[in-house]
């Protein structure tokens, strides 16, 4: 596509969103009110995992 052609998308997708807002808004803030917070998982955040000495770092965001 063209760069025309997704900037005419992406503002056509922003006026059909535009009247839902107000909506989405209360539901985001109903949401939050009534689902609490997680609690952390249980368990070690660090150690080793079977006989290995081969080192694997891993970052999770989300």
């Amino acid at each position: 596509m063209k760069p025309k052609t997704l900037q005419t998308f992406f503002v056509v997708g922003g006026i059909f969103v535009l009247p839902f807002v107000p909506f989405l808004y209360w539901q985001g803030r109903r949401v939050r009110r009534k689902i609490g917070r997680l609690p952390d998982a249980g368990g070690a955040v660090v150690g080793k995992f079977g006989e290995f000495a081969e080192t694997v770092n891993l970052l999770a965001i989300g």
